[in-house]
């Protein structure tokens, strides 16, 4: 089963119980209009709580961000605002991972410095979520399974969970 939590909805969607094997794999998509904005930014918070006051009732196995965190990658301001909204699930021990879209990068070049800075992979290999049931896997560059080209640092990475009888990888790739 995945559970999605609609744009803006937080604090209206009723959460129903889960039984058995049922598990919840929620998506958070495309929070650069809640992040640029001052008016809008407390719904992406409202999201991240929601989710976390409702990780027990949905039984949320894991959490991703499909990217386009921010409006604009050079604004610091828009960065502190997602990583303090992400930080919800963290400190919540919500298993949870990122990956930068478009508007998270210079396109041109594929850099992202405040990516880099707010969601490094020591971010994930020390969450507090860490358990047998989910953990980060790594990153391109860390010469897991051998030389690694390049160093992505966070940007394509990979987490890995289980509930019930099913193991699965999250891999993102920017």
């Amino acid at each position: 089963m995945a559970f999605f939590v609609p744009t803006g909805a937080a604090q209206s969607a009723h959460a129903q119980p889960v039984e058995g094997d049922q598990f919840s794999f929620v998506v958070i998509p495309d929070t650069q209009h809640y992040s640029d904005s001052t008016i809008n930014h407390p719904t992406f918070g409202k999201q991240t709580q929601w989710i976390a006051d409702q990780r027990d009732a949905l039984n949320v196995s894991f959490v991703a961000h499909l990217g386009d965190i921010v409006e604009s990658f050079p604004s610091d301001p828009q960065w502190q605002r997602a990583n303090q909204y992400m930080a919800t699930l963290d400190s919540a021990g919500v298993p949870n991972s990122v990956l930068p879209g478009n508007h998270d990068m210079n396109i041109n070049n594929g850099d992202a410095p405040l990516f880099d800075r707010y969601f490094p992979p020591s971010r994930y290999a020390q969450a507090s979520w860490n358990s047998p049931s989910a953990s980060y896997g790594g990153y391109l560059g860390q010469n897991l399974f051998g030389l690694d080209p390049i160093d992505r640092k966070n940007k394509d990475n990979f987490a890995l969970f289980s509930e019930g009888d099913l193991d699965s990888v999250l891999i993102n790739l920017e």
